[in-house]
C-alpha cells in the first residue's frame, strides 16, 4: 500500500514495502529487455517481458510490438550495437539502469547518410515493471559526443 507524507516542502510519496523476491525479479527482466530484445531482435522476448500497454514519452504506440518498431528503425542506423549495463538499481516497482552504448553508424541517422563510423553514448532507463513485464519506460540519453563524433555539432 502506498501512502503520503506531509514534509516541510509538500507531499512526498512514501515507497511501498516490496519484498526483496521482487526487487530480484525486475532486474533480470530489465537485463532482459536490454540485451535480448534491441539488441538481439527477439521478438519472443519482447512478448515475454513487454507489457500489450507499455507507455514510453514521445512514442504513441504501445506494447512488443511498437517497441519491436522502435528497434526495427534504430537499427537500420546502427545494425551492429552493443549496450553494456554500466549499473542495475532496484526500488519498489521500478527499475534504473545506466547502459553504454557503441555502435558503427552503417545507415541513415537524423536524416543524413550512413558514415561507417563507431559511435558511442550513455544513457539512463527508469522502467517500471509489474507481473514482470515492463509497463512504462521512461529514458535519458547524452548524444553529445556521438553527435559531436557525427560531424553533427561542434563544441
Amino acid at each position: 500500500m502506498m501512502t503520503s507524507q506531509l514534509s516541510e516542502s509538500g507531499p512526498v510519496a512514501a515507497v511501498a514495502s516490496v519484498p526483496e523476491a521482487v526487487l530480484s525479479a525486475n532486474k533480470p527482466v530489465v537485463r532482459r529487455i536490454f540485451q535480448d530484445v534491441p539488441v538481439r531482435g527477439d521478438a519472443t522476448a519482447a512478448q515475454e517481458t513487454i507489457h500489450s500497454e507499455l507507455k514510453m514519452p514521445g512514442i504513441e504506440a504501445r506494447g512488443p510490438e511498437a517497441f519491436m518498431a522502435w528497434r526495427t528503425r534504430w537499427f537500420e542506423a546502427f545494425p551492429e550495437v552493443s549496450d553494456e549495463i554500466v549499473f542495475c538499481l532496484a526500488e519498489g516497482d521500478m527499475v534504473m539502469t545506466q547502459v553504454a552504448v557503441t555502435g558503427t553508424r552503417e545507415g541513415p541517422w537524423f536524416g543524413r547518410p550512413a558514415t561507417g563510423m563507431l559511435l558511442a553514448w550513455q544513457g539512463v532507463a527508469v522502467d517500471r515493471i509489474a507481473d514482470g513485464k515492463l509497463t512504462e519506460r521512461r529514458v535519458v540519453v547524452d548524444f553529445l559526443d556521438a553527435l559531436r563524433t557525427a560531424g553533427f555539432v561542434e563544441v
